[in-house]
């Protein structure tokens, strides 16, 4: 499994890197910013990208992830947008959280979808109307969008999207762990 998550300045790094902690024990996991050049998260943590948004690995991944940050980082990003087109038409799995959502409006693959974002009454006309909820976190399909608040939520469904659990019982423990904080043993 190949996962690809975009960074750039601003991104909010909290809430997708438990979704990249995830992901990586089944696979390879890559991050895909704007250039080669380091950005930097909202918590000051400083990234090198892995692949910038024009490199044909970055369409090579079985998801992409977009977190939140100031979407204005990304804005007049056709790379981005044509990227995330590119992984819906194919019929792969996009996830994107808090501001991450206007990208996939931006890129027109939420229209006739349900949706949720914490920026949708922020002045983003870009946002389809009819398809947005208030909920934490909506999934539609293989589009999966949320709040920041629901990040543990996030990754989890992202999880079970990918079908990286080894069974129910391996699902559990790990919302025990990470959502319910319960001591799970080794």
């Amino acid at each position: 499994m190949k996962s690809r998550f975009v960074v750039y300045n601003t991104f909010a790094h909290f809430e997708v890197v438990l979704a990249a902690n995830f992901l990586r024990y089944v696979g390879e996991v890559k991050t895909v910013g704007p250039s080669a050049d380091p950005v930097t998260s909202q918590e000051k943590f400083r990234i090198l990208p892995d692949l910038p948004l024009d490199h044909p690995e970055a369409a090579a991944g079985d998801i992409l992830v977009i977190a939140g940050g100031q979407a204005a980082e990304l804005d007049g990003r056709e790379d981005l947008w044509d990227l995330i087109r590119r992984y819906d038409a194919a019929g792969k799995a996009v996830a994107a959280i808090c501001g991450g959502p206007v990208h996939l409006a931006r890129a027109g693959i939420l229209d006739g979808r349900r949706y949720t974002t914490s920026i949708f009454n922020d002045g983003y006309p870009e946002f389809p109307p009819g398809g947005f909820t208030d909920e934490d976190l909506t999934i539609d399909g293989r589009i999966i969008t949320a709040k920041p608040n629901a990040y543990v939520d996030f990754a989890l469904e992202i999880g079970s999207l990918l079908d990286i659990y080894d069974d129910e019982d391996d699902y559990i423990e790990t919302v025990e762990f990470f959502r319910e904080f319960k001591d799970v043993g080794d």
